[in-house]
């Protein structure tokens, strides 16, 4: 859509072309490729999403020139809320399934990608391949990420006074070293309360955050501190999603009322989830 987004604003765009750049046999220019912006420097992207699949090529393999993204290659100082990025994202350098390189107090809040992220070099997250001197909240990716060392499934390398908060990811993670669950690599920076599935990435560590089981995962009570009223849908029997986002919404399960008493009954006896009920609604006749 942008190749660079300096200090504008972009709100409720999509691009859904392929990109692929080939070069014969050695690296060319072309530094920062994302599906939606090249490089956003201190500009703002929202309620905007990507789903083409992103490629570079040199000679028979993936190579790239070093930032690139589902949605931005390089987010420099700048915003990214309330977006996404579905497509597979393949490169060498810095690859993130949302953002190659987050940096100089970027932003990116209330996003997540869900794509794959393949790459032959270092520094590759599921969402971010570097997060630098950079801010992720209340975000997540669920795809699948490989790479050669610094490999995470959120992020790949945490550093300089960067901050994960409130963030997850639950794709498997491959890599040859500085392997993690949800971070490859974490120094002089904050990570809080952010969380990877121990069981879907098949990783046991992770530089930071804390691993949780698939069952603990889908359980509201994992993610405490986290705001369940304005950000955050806790699904029955699923992983969080965000609240803006319709096909997270449209999934919830619906409420009948078959006693006829103006209260639902709940799909999850014991929460209250989307549905009202009193004390007889998670009995009745409709014991879950």
């Amino acid at each position: 859509l942008v190749g660079t987004n300096s200090g504008g604003s972009i709100s409720n765009s999509y691009s859904t072309g392929k990109i692929s750049y080939f070069v014969g046999s050695y690296v060319n220019s072309g530094k920062n490729i994302g599906g939606l912006v090249g490089t956003n420097s201190g500009g703002s992207i929202s309620n905007s999403y990507s789903t083409g699949k992103i490629s570079y090529f040199v000679g028979s393999y993936v190579n790239s020139g070093k930032n690139i993204g589902g949605l931005v290659g390089t987010n420099s100082g700048g915003s990214i809320s309330n977006s996404y990025s579905t497509g597979n994202v393949n490169g060498d350098g810095f690859v993130g399934g949302l953002v190659g390189t987050n940096s100089n107090d970027g932003l990116i809040s209330d996003s997540y990608s869900t794509g794959n992220v393949n790459s032959i070099a270092d520094g590759v997250g599921g969402l971010v391949g570097d997060n630098f001197k950079g801010k992720i909240s209340d975000s997540y990716s669920t795809g699948n990420v490989n790479g050669n060392s610094l490999v995470g499934g959120l992020v790949g390398v945490n550093e300089v006074n960067s901050v994960i908060l409130n963030s997850y990811s639950r794709g498997k993670v491959n890599g040859l070293s500085n392997v993690g669950g949800l971070v490859g690599s974490h120094s002089s920076s904050l990570c809080s309360i952010s969380f990877w599935d121990s069981q879907t990435s098949e990783q046991t560590t992770s530089a930071c955050g804390t691993g949780k089981t698939t069952a603990q995962m889908k359980s509201q009570s994992t993610f405490t501190g986290w705001d369940f009223t304005n950000i955050w849908i806790n699904k029955v029997n699923d992983y969080p999603c965000l609240k803006w986002d319709s096909k997270c919404i449209l999934s919830q399960p619906t409420c009948s009322d078959s006693d006829k008493d103006g209260y639902g009954v709940c799909p999850n006896c014991g929460t209250s989830m989307v549905c009202a009920y009193n004390g007889n609604d998670c009995d009745d006749s409709n014991l879950q």
